[in-house]
């Protein structure tokens, strides 16, 4: 069932108890999330000084962005939209977001930011649950620290280890499109009938930087040999923004390929990867999606680091990043030339690809 949209509007009876979940702006870890949103909703036992049982229906709190595709996936009970760059910026913004979210017992914050933490306190829930640091401790009172060094845990069993701190097993991402996602690939398809043959989705942006994109030479070889020795259609994928329009189109007419760059909402971009043969892409939202929703996936890592965002789905691999030493430095331009990106070869994606395909 679709989630209901919680009631901007003040009430001067007791607002309606409920249960937050504060949910991160970026398309990646968004979908990262989702093992703890399941553990929530199964209410598995919890431990820790204020924890009690799930009170009322489970509330996402998102970023204007990523509503739709929260909504047509299912993952909450009810959704409420904090817009922290137009209604709700700033302090007198952020109070008037609290106000709306009045009645909640607990909030579960997932979002890494200050402003997540400080939506918490100003939601006035009970018990206000999230990762310490950067400040958060000012708005938290039920802290759960890590023992590992930052960035080195995965961060799927980070945010589920809020919900569930004794699990052991690697959190696997679970993503089903919805009846949003399902009409607007129908309406794509209209559009474009080559999407009814066998395709290979190709992510080639990477919205932090190009510090993450595998250089687009060596995407456009690789989906040339996607199309002439297995039968796949590349179909290149982007947002919106006009660097990822043109890139896309570029790569596709090099490729002999389909350009649906700033073509699809992410419902609609669920579906197409969920409805793709396969799915090849640097680190990137769009990577994390095509992993959870069960579609082979191979994510290209270069100036980051696998152990804490590699695609986490039933059939997904990691292929880089390459043998230097300045790796992952989690920058957004690279000052080497892309070093630790170029010395991964198409042959050596291609194979790993190949052998996805294989066992599925």
């Amino acid at each position: 069932m679709a989630p209901t949209a919680v009631s901007t509007r003040c009430s001067s009876r007791e607002a309606e108890k409920m249960t937050l979940a504060i949910l991160p702006n970026w398309l990646g870890d968004l979908v990262m999330v989702e093992p703890a949103l399941r553990a929530l909703r199964e209410r598995g036992p919890l431990t820790g000084p204020l924890t009690g049982p799930l009170t009322g229906p489970l509330t996402g709190v998102v970023a204007p962005p990523l509503a739709s595709l929260v909504e047509d996936a299912g993952l909450v009970d009810r959704l409420e939209v904090f817009d922290r760059h137009g209604a709700d910026s700033g302090p007198l913004g952020l109070l008037r977001a609290g106000r709306r979210l009045r009645g909640a017992e607990q909030a579960w914050v997932f979002g890494p930011s200050l402003r997540a933490a400080a939506l918490s306190l100003a939601s006035g829930a009970k018990q206000r649950i999230g990762m310490g640091g950067a400040g958060r401790e000012l708005f938290l009172n039920d802290l759960r620290r890590s023992a590992h060094p930052p960035r080195s845990v995965h961060l799927c069993d980070q945010f589920r280890a809020l919900v569930l701190p004794q699990a052991t097993d690697a959190a696997q991402c679970e993503w089903v499109p919805g009846p949003i996602g399902a009409a607007g690939l129908a309406n794509l398809r209209a559009a474009e009938p080559r999407l009814e043959q066998a395709f290979v989705a190709l992510g080639a942006s990477a919205m932090f930087g190009p510090a993450k994109q595998w250089p687009s030479e060596s995407f456009v070889e690789l989906a040339r040999r996607f199309r002439d020795e297995d039968d796949l259609l590349p179909v290149f994928i982007g947002g919106p923004g006009d660097a990822e329009r043109r890139m896309a189109a570029e790569l596709a007419d090099a490729a002999g390929g389909v350009d649906l760059a700033g073509r699809t909402d992410l419902p609609t971009l669920a579906a197409l990867l969920d409805a793709a043969r396969l799915y090849v892409g640097n680190d990137s939202g769009p990577m994390h999606l095509a992993a959870a929703t069960g579609t082979p996936t191979v994510g290209i890592f270069g100036s980051t680091n696998p152990a804490w965002t590699a695609p986490r789905g039933p059939r997904a691999v990691v292929v880089g990043p390459g043998p230097v030493d300045c790796s992952p430095c989690y920058r957004r331009q690279c000052p080497y030339d892309l070093e630790c990106l170029r010395t991964t070869s198409v042959e050596h994606v291609h194979t790993a690809a190949c052998e996805l395909l294989g066992a599925s």
